[in-house]
């Protein structure tokens, strides 16, 4: 593995569409009083480490299309919200395309052609065919999307730019349990328990004006 692929695929500049997406935080910013802090360990310790990051797992495994795509439909399975369904099928499209763009054919881009979309499976296809090991893309995607909702609350005016990093750095031992956590759940044990992150998936587009698209 070149590491420069790894920091080239997790840039906040690759075009995946995830500076569009708050995954209801900004919902729950609205509602007043937001603990972000407590929201990302709760995104770490339930969607990451029990559903995201063993997907992203078994799709790395993956050498064929068919387990891709039933991963896929298996992420519509575990992703109640139709929203949050949405935003990770509209991240995962980008990022594939930007991925295959960049290196083509492969598995990935014949799952793109098969309809995978959805982001982890996305993520853990590109992150096999770029020979990324497992530990380091588990890790990255954690990173990213941790990093992602912070960008959100900045945009939101609640932290600042120097906060961001120091709660990023504070939050890299909660991202390492959750890699531990997705390295040792069997894929047929996958599913998160969040119902206050799915209501603010559910609330977020009934919001009269918004910023982000869930």
């Amino acid at each position: 593995m070149d590491v420069l692929d790894l920091l080239q695929l997790m840039d906040t500049s690759f075009p995946n569409g995830g500076h569009a997406h708050s995954f209801g935080l900004e919902w729950l910013d609205s509602q007043g009083g937001l603990q972000l802090e407590a929201l990302l360990r709760l995104r770490l310790s339930e969607h990451l480490a029990r559903v995201e990051l063993p997907i992203l797992r078994a799709a790395h495994d993956a050498s064929d299309q068919e387990t891709l795509v039933d991963l896929d439909h298996l992420v519509d399975v575990l992703t109640p919200v139709r929203e949050l369904r949405a935003a990770s099928r509209s991240i995962g499209h980008s990022f594939l395309r930007a991925a295959t763009k960049l290196r083509e054919g492969g598995l990935p881009a014949a799952a793109a052609e098969r309809g995978v979309e959805h982001q982890p499976v996305a993520y853990g296809a590109v992150l096999r065919d770029w020979e990324v090991p497992l530990d380091n893309g588990l890790g990255a995607y954690a990173m990213q999307a941790t990093r992602q909702q912070l960008m959100a609350a900045q945009r939101l005016g609640r932290i600042g730019q120097s906060a961001v990093q120091e709660l990023l750095h504070a939050l890299k031992p909660a991202m390492r349990a959750a890699v531990d956590t997705s390295l040792s759940l069997p894929i047929e044990e996958a599913g998160a328990f969040s119902p206050w992150l799915d209501m603010a998936g559910i609330r977020h587009e009934q919001q009269f004006a918004r910023l982000f698209q869930s």
